[in-house]
């Protein structure tokens, strides 16, 4: 709670610097996360509809490169290409994702293969094309952030220099708050509570451990 009062302040803070008025920042901020998820939306659709990193890496030379990376490292690699596909899974797995991206998948069941492969196959697929499509927001970041940024200064400012707007608006895409998809999709993934959990279980193991050794040196119960 207090790490997203901070971030909506910082947030206010640009706003106000760069002459917004205090009335309209609630609204400006909301305008920009709402631009940055509809742009998160739309590049995971052309992920998972055409797969670009997928067919980058498919021939040529970084397809050589990635096979002398197999080669070097192939336990390395094997674990890591086991992790991606079982979070792929993961993400697939959903009926919210499955009902809103599968549709736009190409993938194709061949003769010979089973109905239980295919759908295996297709929920890693969706999977990989939604971190495909993660990786492109995150790489264009700086570009579509700076151009919403810019857009709302322009709109909501009371300042009319140009040429500062464009400046301060490539400033602010590289701040923290310029990525509210991955802040609230950190909130609610599994892992996320389960290291909130041991990081609250350490504290409470090192509050115990000092009320167990006093100054004389001698165990005291609790």
């Amino acid at each position: 709670m207090e790490a997203d009062q901070k971030k909506r302040s910082r947030a206010g803070a640009f706003f106000e610097r760069n002459g917004v008025v205090a009335r309209d920042i609630p609204l400006a901020i909301v305008a920009f996360k709402t631009a940055a998820f509809v742009t998160y939306f739309g590049l995971t659709v052309l992920g998972v509809r055409f797969r670009p990193i997928n067919r980058m890496f498919h021939s040529g030379r970084p397809r050589r490169m990635i096979d002398r990376w197999k080669i070097r490292y192939p336990n390395f690699w094997g674990k890591a290409e086991d992790n991606v596909m079982k979070a792929s899974e993961w993400t697939a797995d959903f009926k919210f994702v499955q009902w809103s991206l599968s549709k736009y998948q190409t993938l194709q069941r061949s003769r010979s293969e089973t109905m239980l492969n295919y759908s295996k196959r297709r929920r890693q697929d969706l999977g990989l094309g939604i971190a495909e499509g993660y990786i492109v927001y995150k790489l264009t970041l700086p570009i579509w952030a700076s151009l919403y940024l810019y857009s709302i200064l322009t709109y909501f400012s009371k300042t009319k220099n140009s040429f500062a707007t464009i400046e301060e608006s490539m400033v602010g895409s590289q701040m923290d708050d310029a990525d509210p998809v991955t802040t609230e999709m950190q909130s609610w993934m599994p892992w996320n509570e389960s290291s909130k959990a041991d990081e609250t279980a350490s504290k409470k193991l090192n509050e115990n451990t000092r009320k167990e050794v006093p100054s004389s040196g001698k165990t005291q119960p609790i």
